[in-house]
């Protein structure tokens, strides 16, 4: 079940990756902050969970390559839905063209 989740979020990281920079939205303030507060809070999460598996739980946790392959790929999933949030966000923060003139 982990492992399908981590498939799907870089399958949808890696073809929003190219994507994301041709995207153009009118300056949304508001929900460009919400974006980046939503990107950063989820990667805490994840960072804190992640701290309390190898530093509370080591010694219940044999060390298993597949388990350990495991939790490093979906730190690197949730960094990558991170920076996809966060980069929306500022997408949104910055002010276009069109608000320039």
């Amino acid at each position: 079940m982990g492992f399908t989740a981590v498939i799907m979020m870089q399958m949808g990281y890696w073809f929003a990756y190219g994507v994301q920079r041709n995207l153009r939205f009118g300056r949304k303030v508001l929900i460009g902050h919400v974006l980046c507060c939503v990107g950063e809070v989820s990667f805490l999460f994840i960072a804190a969970l992640g701290t309390v598996i190898l530093l509370d739980h080591w010694h219940e946790w044999q060390f298993v390559f597949w388990k350990a392959g495991m939790l490093i790929a979906m730190i690197f999933a949730f960094y990558c839905y991170k920076r996809q949030l966060v980069g929306l966000g500022e997408t949104m923060l910055k002010p276009t063209d069109e608000t320039l003139s």
